[in-house]
């Protein structure tokens, strides 16, 4: 249980701009962050600024959980549809963090195999990307 009490454990929204500006010396913990939040452009440099200071320091044990998942089934979209920014966030989170572990949550199935391409640290079944299914 004292390990448990140990992490540190923040919602990030009540993080004041300030002190998520000055986000290295945050340390390690963990963030609850809503799609909604992630989504504008400030937090989400700030969160990325966190996770890439990770990496640099080397750090290979962190985790990024993606909880209801099937919200950026959008990244992919066929004739006139548009990419959602949740779906390109998702996706770029993945793609700037090569180390970081991704954990896909969710209840919700997928209509079709398209709507799956935020999951990119699949592999799609083998496939080496969505594009390539």
């Amino acid at each position: 249980m004292s390990d448990l009490l140990a992490i540190i454990c923040s919602p990030f929204a009540r993080l004041s701009r300030e002190y998520a500006l000055a986000i290295s010396g945050f340390g390690d913990g963990i963030f609850f962050v809503t799609y909604s939040l992630l989504i504008r452009e400030a937090r989400f440099k700030q969160i990325r600024k966190w996770l890439t200071a990770h990496e640099e320091e080397g750090k290979e044990t962190y985790t990024i959980m993606f909880d209801e998942c099937h919200k950026a089934k959008n990244l992919m979209v066929t004739g006139t549809g548009k990419k959602t920014r949740t779906a390109e966030v998702v996706h770029s989170l993945q793609a700037t963090l090569p180390r970081a572990r991704i954990l896909y949550a969710s209840a919700t199935g997928a209509s079709e195999a398209r709507n799956l391409a935020y999951m990119s640290r699949l592999g799609a079944g083998g496939f080496s990307s969505m594009e390539s299914f």
